[in-house]
């Protein structure tokens, strides 16, 4: 996949356009988890009030046509897999699936077993920014944070169907996917500590760390969507992606 240079002015206007997409699969989202919970409330009454007379599916059948065309308009073709990833999200203790290989382009010989091991790399970095979302206090931010997970999980999907070098894999994993594993680890460290003294930190990272961090990653999409060759370099070095400051070691062993 060959990368160009954009300017400053161009990149930081993509970042901060709103992605309508973003906007579609949030509320997608925010559909599916209202209905695995009513329907979990419609099946428990239904088991206690009359257990020998099961009703609880038929709403939940006329709903789901609902979702369906919801997922459809969405994601498109990509719907299964997508709404399988979106669950997976939801309900974390679902098994998750095995990182594929993708075979090189005819003709590359010997390329093959360096780009699955650059595939299966970044798959392995994005489930752990799963499961380091999971980690950060629930709110908005661990929303983010998993939508952040859920666009990193598109950027490779897309890199894999074109069949993308190990060289541009391994950029991305560098230049975007391990600075953002760092800043999500400290983040929910410092959350989940209540270090004093940290909410300045914090509050760069939620106002403006995460938002164009999010952006960025959905506008890199939409290139790749779309076949446009991308300057992963500018993703990253518009982005203040440095670790946020810790407390010295032992003030953090007393809190």
């Amino acid at each position: 996949m060959a990368l160009h240079h954009e300017t400053g002015e161009q990149a930081t206007t993509a970042a901060w356009q709103p992605s309508k997409r973003g906007k579609g699969e949030t509320a997608f989202r925010g559909h599916l988890t209202v209905y695995l919970c009513v329907g979990l409330f419609l099946f428990t009454l239904n088991i206690l009030t009359s257990p020998f007379e099961l009703w609880f599916y038929w709403p939940l059948f006329f709903w789901g046509w609902a979702l369906v065309f919801q997922a459809v308009a969405t994601y498109g073709a990509e719907a299964p897999t997508r709404v399988l990833a979106d669950l997976r999200a939801i309900i974390p203790w679902l098994p998750k699936p095995l990182p594929t290989a993708t075979p090189a382009p005819v003709g590359a010989a010997g390329t093959a077993p360096f780009a699955a091991a650059a595939f299966a790399s970044v798959h392995e970095r994005i489930e752990r920014l799963k499961e380091i979302a999971w980690q950060i206090p629930e709110g908005p931010v661990r929303e983010q944070a998993l939508r952040i997970c859920a666009a990193a999980d598109r950027i490779v999907a897309t890199m894999a169907a074109d069949r993308t070098d190990a060289e541009t894999v391994g950029w991305f994993d560098s230049q975007l996917l391990e600075p953002t594993e760092s800043l999500l680890r400290r983040y929910a460290r410092l959350a989940s500590r209540g270090v004093a003294g940290a909410d300045d930190t914090l509050r760069r990272v939620e106002e403006h760390n995460l938002p164009l961090l999010e952006s960025r990653f959905d506008a890199l999409h939409d290139q790749l969507h779309r076949g446009e060759i991308i300057d992963l370099a500018v993703a990253s070095e518009m982005l203040d992606l440095s670790p946020p400051r810790l407390p010295p070691e032992s003030t953090r062993d007393r809190l």
